[in-house]
């Protein structure tokens, strides 16, 4: 019945890469693990808060043991935010995805924002990654294709954390950079995107040559 239901959503898929197009609260509950890991940036809302609970909640559900969600949230929200993810996983640490090429301001608080904070949870037993791994991000500004798109920011974390054939799970996918960066890594990944349009801007982007190898 999952299965069945699952199909009714899916719009691509090819070896490894799987994008269905659906809200993520009908669609998330569905899947089955194991993942690895979920990359993901839910919209920086305050009517979006729910994402994070929700995604931690699946994620203790689908991730394998010692697996990692990470999350970007907007500073403003952070203080509701991380609290009611780590009801579900185990909080590790906090990355700053640093701006590169250009930097929002927030003129409501009088702050120019330099960086972005990714929220990292693992679901438990976790042990201590060796050889450590850095606490911050840099890639160029990407908006092209999606007004929130984010720059290939998790390559460095699929690449050291997860092994090869490993899938990766984005819940919010938009156009597509996560599945992008997994398959450019030799990862598998599932996507899950509301918005038809950007759906078909991620088959794009997918169907292209490899990126960063």
């Amino acid at each position: 019945m999952t299965v069945n239901k699952l199909a009714n959503f899916l719009f691509y898929e090819e070896p490894g890469i799987t994008l269905y197009c659906g809200d993520c609260r009908e669609v998330l509950p569905l899947l089955d693990g194991p993942v690895a890991m979920i990359w993901t940036d839910p919209p920086y809302l305050g009517e979006f808060i729910w994402a994070y609970p929700f995604v931690a909640e699946h994620g203790a559900r689908v991730l394998d043991p010692g697996g990692h969600c990470f999350a970007y949230a907007g500073h403003q929200f952070i203080y509701e935010t991380l609290p009611k993810m780590v009801q579900h996983l185990e909080f590790w640490w906090l990355v700053a995805c640093l701006h590169a090429g250009g930097n929002a301001v927030v003129w409501s608080k009088g702050i120019g924002a330099h960086w972005k904070p990714i929220i990292w949870c693992r679901k438990p037993p976790a042990l201590p990654i060796s050889p450590p791994i850095t606490d911050t991000t840099r890639t160029g500004r990407e908006k092209e294709d999606h007004p929130w798109q984010q720059g290939a920011d998790g390559s460095v974390y699929i690449d050291r954390l997860i092994p090869p054939g490993s899938i990766v799970l984005d819940p919010f996918a938009g156009s597509g950079t996560t599945l992008r960066m997994a398959k450019d890594l030799g990862r598998s990944a599932i996507g899950i995107e509301i918005e038809p349009k950007y759906c078909e801007i991620a088959v794009k982007r997918l169907r292209q040559e490899v990126l960063f190898r």
